[in-house]
């Protein structure tokens, strides 16, 4: 499973979007065990 976490300049949250705009959101995976 693959968690990608959207980090706006707002200072919120995306989750379950795999949306990319003109920067403002950074998709990445951060590693996660025992989940």
């Amino acid at each position: 499973m693959r968690y990608y976490v959207k980090f706006f300049h707002n200072g919120k949250i995306a989750d379950g979007k795999s949306v990319l705009r003109d920067g403002d959101e950074i998709a990445f995976y951060p590693p996660i065990s025992g989940c």
